[in-house]
């Protein structure tokens, strides 16, 4: 039996190394299939080191839309995009994350997007993130770094189906 365990083994640890593909591991968003529905630019965010800016319209119609991260600084960042329930507002979200250098849990009354889970490079150096956005309300951008942990508000804008 060992002689059989060894060679499958040996096997399946070859096929696990040769896929070249990087892994992406979903959020608490649901993740969604691409699909032919058009996609259209809903702004950058531009991240410095310092800060964090939103460079897009206050108000969007429902719809699929890409944001544009530039994480001008060394930190790598990565972007968040959220939804705020409960009638809560951006300001409620940062009041409640504070000054965003220590960890506090997602309170119930913030939902994620679903994402098309597409995030490719520009040539600006940019990174493409795809929301499927339906569901009309009050949402907010962040960036977000895990070590240390610290959020910078991006800002906030609103779904509204005109």
């Amino acid at each position: 039996m060992k002689r059989i365990v060894f060679p499958i083994t040996i096997l399946l640890l070859a096929a696990a190394c040769a896929n070249t593909q990087p892994t992406q591991t979903p959020t608490s968003s649901q993740l969604v299939e691409p699909s032919d529905d058009v996609v259209m630019e809903a702004g950058e965010i531009i991240f410095d080191g310092v800060e964090c800016i939103y460079k897009g319209p206050p108000e969007l119609p429902p719809g699929d839309y890409a944001f544009v991260l530039k994480d001008l600084s060394d930190m790598d960042v990565e972007m968040a995009l959220e939804r705020y329930t409960d009638g809560k507002i951006y300001q409620d979200y940062l009041d409640y994350v504070g000054e965003g250098d220590k960890y506090v849990p997602e309170p119930d009354w913030v939902d994620i997007p679903p994402s098309r889970g597409s995030e490719k490079h520009r040539p600006d150096g940019g990174e493409v993130h795809t929301y499927i956005l339906t569901i009309e309300g009050n949402y907010g951008i962040v960036a977000w770094l895990w070590h240390p942990f610290s959020i910078w508000p991006c800002g906030p804008f609103q779904l509204i189906d005109t």
